[in-house]
């Protein structure tokens, strides 16, 4: 008997289990998004697509995975490295206060009001801007990019007891048509929530400044601290 996607999805989610490193849940990462391919294939996202380094959407980086991600910006090339630095401090210019809003709100310092009160303006502000990490058309940390960038398109998570799509609003949109086609409205994805509940088991380091905050907060306190010299 064929299984549903649902039942194919849960096995992976049985399996998650198993996973106690950085390392494991990349290869976990992997796994899963190429299994949810596979039952949706309306999903778009692909190699040379970068809507999701653009605009408002600014993940989550735990310690663990900004100090593999510090290690591999010092082999990048110096312009790369420039670039990047560059980019960081023109974001920092122009959008200060909406950069710490959004520590405060990864921090869990903001309060829902706050968020609300900030959203407007998050969209409106950051809606031409990009990760820094983003330079010349692609991503320059792609190999030991964050957990969240490499889930971003096929998870879905649980945010104020209402469930949304991690995804660009082109992607939730072929989603949609792709349900109607099929007649159904039941849609299987895995939840953010599940995985971020076991990543933070073996991501925090207390040697660091911060557990987890952006990529723009933690470059910018490593090039003041002297943790990165570019």
């Amino acid at each position: 008997m064929k299984k549903t996607n649902f039942e194919i999805l849960n096995e992976y989610l049985l399996a998650l289990q198993r996973v106690d490193s950085l390392e494991k849940m990349d290869a976990y990462v992997a796994e899963i998004t190429d299994a949810v391919d596979n039952v949706y294939p309306c999903i778009s996202c692909k190699t040379g697509c970068y809507t999701c380094c653009t605009g408002a959407s600014v993940p989550t980086v735990y310690a663990k995975e900004w100090q593999r991600i510090r290690e591999y910006l010092k082999t990048l090339p110096e312009e790369t490295q420039k670039a990047i630095k560059e980019k960081n401090e023109g974001m920092y210019s122009r959008h200060e206060e909406i950069l710490n809003f959004i520590h405060g709100v990864i921090t869990q310092v903001a309060t829902m009001d706050d968020l609300k009160t900030f959203a407007k303006r998050m969209m409106e502000e950051l809606k031409e801007e990009s990760c820094p990490m983003h330079i010349n058309g692609k991503c320059s940390i792609y190999e030991v990019r964050p957990t969240k960038c490499r889930i971003f398109g096929y998870f879905s998570f649980v945010y104020d007891n209402k469930v949304q799509m991690l995804s660009c609003s082109s992607d939730i949109n072929k989603m949609q048509d792709y349900l109607e086609q099929q007649r159904t409205k039941q849609i299987a994805l895995p939840f953010w929530n599940y995985l971020e509940n076991k990543l933070i088991n073996f991501v925090l380091d207390e040697s660091e400044k911060y557990n987890m905050t952006a990529i723009p907060i933690w470059l910018k306190n490593d090039l003041e601290t002297g943790k990165l010299e570019i």
